[in-house]
């Protein structure tokens, strides 16, 4: 009865398993949204929180336009905006 299920015949289905090859960064990123945060810890070893840090930039006034604008039709903070685009490099 799991996704994993495999077919048999036309009405019978059996047990099935798959085993999906990741690197880390895959693994981790799995295992965040499926185990519990100890079973995570046990795999991984213990979540380092990373200390917020601020910053200061010098922007043209169009470039913040774009981001203000950007972070306005996705809903989110010119913050979340930058930490998104920094994740994508």
């Amino acid at each position: 009865m799991t996704k994993y299920a495999e077919h048999i015949d036309s009405n019978t289905w059996g047990s099935g398993c798959k085993i999906i090859p990741m690197n880390y960064a895959d693994a981790a990123k799995w295992a965040e949204e499926h185990l519990s945060a100890y079973e995570y810890q046990n795999e991984f070893g213990a979540v380092q929180e990373e200390d917020d840090v601020s910053i200061h930039v010098k922007i043209p006034a169009s470039a913040d336009a774009k981001l203000r604008t950007e972070a306005s039709k996705r809903g989110i903070s010119i913050t979340a905006l930058v930490l998104d685009m920094i994740e994508k490099l």
